[in-house]
């Protein structure tokens, strides 16, 4: 089971990573943070595991609602996903499980809640932790998609942190 939990624990490689914005600053530099993929959770689980040595649940854990109108129609205006991650466990012959869950997003609320959840669970298991620690990455500019540019340059941080360990620096990428 060492052995299986060691490649979950690996760090992630850069095309196991996706890159998204998470704020602008008033001195003009857009904020971006990364994120384990879905499908690098997927893989990973697949190659410690085997296809058929571990699985996945989704439930509805919790739902707001709010009132619409004047009525006493009301409607749910924030869903939580629960998401679970078993593996099968040869020394004890049973399934061991690991629960985190996420709120529905705002673009494409279904999927997104099921893809945060399962990616927040897989950090229970140890994947991706060391993200958590990456420096603190701008892009000068502020802009709405992360550029060609500043995606190889990105490529290379990730190779750099895998090689030589984090540092908890400052980054900015030019968006020239």
């Amino acid at each position: 089971m060492k052995e299986k939990l060691e490649i979950l624990h690996k760090p992630l490689t850069a095309d196991e990573i996706e890159w998204k914005i998470q704020s602008k600053t008033k001195t003009g530099k857009t904020v971006i943070v990364p994120y384990i993929s879905n499908r690098a959770v997927q893989s990973r689980f697949d190659e410690a595991f085997g296809a058929l040595g571990w699985k996945n649940e989704f439930s509805v854990w919790h739902d707001r609602y709010q009132k619409k109108g004047r009525g006493d129609e009301t409607v749910v205006v924030e869903r939580g996903i629960k998401a679970c991650i078993c593996v099968y466990c040869d020394e004890k012959r049973e399934w061991v499980c690991k629960y985190d869950g996420a709120n529905e997003s705002a673009i494409e609320p279904t999927k997104g809640g099921f893809s945060d959840s399962m990616k927040r669970v897989s950090t229970q298991w140890g994947m991706g932790r060391n993200l958590y620690e990456y420096p603190t990455v701008m892009i000068d500019g502020l802009v709405s998609y992360i550029p060609n540019k500043a995606s190889k340059q990105l490529i290379a941080l990730t190779q750099k942190i895998n090689r030589v360990g984090v540092t908890k620096d400052f980054i900015i990428l030019k968006n020239e």
